[in-house]
């Protein structure tokens, strides 16, 4: 097994500076010292931050905001593995069916 260890390192001051202004987080600050990695966020916590937000999705809005194709997949892996109790409701457009996702209270569509 191959194992890694990151080596500490001084942050510089312009580093601390951004840090102070806001323009980095106490967990970058950490990965830059050397102490922890940072966790990048896939685009399935996306979509159920978005969600959890109370705000709903439809798959031409993941296509917009995340470059995800297929919302219905990941809708699927969210419902089962975090048990995240994603509700789908159909809406008939002008030329086309499409669903409309949410958690919570049904959306006025």
């Amino acid at each position: 097994m191959n194992t890694k260890k990151q080596a500490k390192r001084q942050i510089t001051t312009e580093e601390l500076l951004d840090y102070l202004k806001g323009k980095k987080t106490e967990e970058q600050l950490d990965y830059l010292k050397g102490k922890k990695q940072v966790k990048k966020q896939t685009k399935t916590d996306k979509v159920l931050a978005h969600l959890k937000s109370g705000k709903t999705i439809t798959s031409m809005d993941a296509f917009r905001m995340f470059r995800l194709t297929r919302l219905s997949g990941i809708i699927f892996q969210l419902n089962r593995t975090k048990n995240a109790k994603i509700k789908c409701v159909m809406v008939q457009g002008k030329d086309a069916r499409y669903g409309v996702y949410y958690i919570g209270k049904k959306p006025k569509v």
